[in-house]
């Protein structure tokens, strides 16, 4: 079991009402760890400013150790709940999640990436 959650709103002031509340409720789906990444879009001529917010919990089924979520870097914001049975070469002592996240940054289509996987 483990928990996504994302909103999007005109900034990080206007979802911390609501936020905290749903974030613990998402915790509990995944004990072993909970994280944010946070994103704001600055307000310019033609889009006005925006707020998006990454929550993840993990129950970590697989792999050597813990792989916090939501994984990210310039480009890319990555939330994973479930578990590869096939379509990507996983095996028991690696982790789903970093597994599918280093063939997204290899380039490969992500749409193909998940088109691939199977699991539940």
């Amino acid at each position: 079991m483990c928990g996504i959650l994302f909103k999007l709103g005109p900034s990080r002031a206007a979802l911390s009402a609501a936020v905290p509340t749903l974030r613990d409720e998402v915790a509990k789906r995944g004990p072993d760890c909970t994280q944010t990444h946070n994103i704001d879009i600055a307000e310019s001529d033609t889009v006005p400013a925006i707020s998006l917010e990454f929550t993840s919990s993990i129950l970590s089924l697989r792999g050597q150790q813990i792989v916090k979520q939501p994984l990210f870097n310039e480009r890319y914001v990555f939330c994973w709940n479930g578990q590869v049975f096939r379509g990507l070469d996983v095996n028991i002592a690696d982790n789903d999640t970093q597994r599918i996240w280093k063939a997204i940054l290899a380039g490969r289509d992500i749409v193909g990436i998940l088109d691939e996987v199977e699991g539940p």
